[in-house]
């Protein structure tokens, strides 16, 4: 006997989600687990990827950030204690979400996504202290850095000047004094305090290590952490390496054009 199911018109029946071993990376470097700066660390922001994960492609349009979007959340366990992620946006094969700051440190920590309470796979993920990525142009590698005086970016034809100062966008610093809240804008602006990493940084041009004058969470920004340094006087010119290095973690390395 054939059984028939009528479901009724309009009405979508869930998938499984599937969240794959080491599927979720640095939402900015994407380096994958097994990298040496592919843990996840607390605030960064991350990018999973699986399937069945959104019926379809939903960006947040308002913050603070929810941690349920279109039907689907992805959440953190340590034993029996649940850390939802705040999301920024979900598709069918990719979630952008950011590591709650309070999941607990080198744990045995599980991430799993429900889509409409059907659950994947629950995977393990190492959680430490920070995991730093830069933000960067996937087909140039060109650094997300700006000039610090106007904010424009630095291109081939508004390159670093010697002697400025500039700023550095990348995730994945880790703690930030005050304590920021996972979801939240980082601090800032007129006569409020900024967000300052509790870990400083050092950042590598051209193979100079450079001491920032500012590191912490970009104001107004979730998840995005902001570093400001200044080009050396001798600096060489053209195209030149740039990377972050903080608690003896280096991030992927990108590139900044300096005059």
């Amino acid at each position: 006997m054939l059984l028939l199911l009528a479901v009724p018109f309009g009405q979508t029946v869930a998938q499984t989600p599937t969240l794959p071993a080491n599927s979720i990376v640095n939402g900015a470097s994407f380096a994958g687990a097994t990298a040496a700066n592919g843990a996840l660390a607390p605030g960064t922001l991350v990018s999973a990827f699986g399937g069945n994960l959104a019926s379809s492609t939903q960006p947040s349009l308002s913050v603070p950030l929810s941690t349920s979007l279109g039907g689907s959340s992805l959440t953190f366990f340590a034993g029996s204690s649940a850390f939802a992620a705040p999301l920024f946006f979900v598709s069918a094969g990719q979630i952008n979400a950011q590591v709650p700051f309070n999941v607990p440190l080198n744990s045995t920590i599980t991430a799993q996504v429900n889509f409409n309470g059907q659950l994947s796979t629950a995977i393990p993920v190492s959680v430490i202290s920070v995991s730093p990525g830069i933000f960067s142009d996937p087909n140039t590698n060109v650094g997300a850095i700006i000039h610090n005086a106007t904010f424009a970016a630095i291109t081939a034809s508004n390159p670093a000047v010697k002697g400025e100062y500039v700023d550095i966008f990348c995730t994945g610093l880790g703690a930030v004094d005050p304590a920021a809240a996972a979801g939240a804008p980082g601090p800032g602006g007129l006569g409020i305090s900024t967000a300052n990493t509790v870990a400083t940084p050092s950042v590598t041009l051209a193979g100079q290590t450079i001491a920032p004058v500012f590191s912490g969470l970009a104001p107004g920004f979730v998840a995005l952490y902001q570093v400001a340094f200044q080009v050396p006087s001798n600096a060489p010119s053209g195209v030149q390496n740039v990377s972050l290095t903080i608690n003896g973690i280096t991030s992927n390395v990108v590139t900044m054009i300096v005059q």
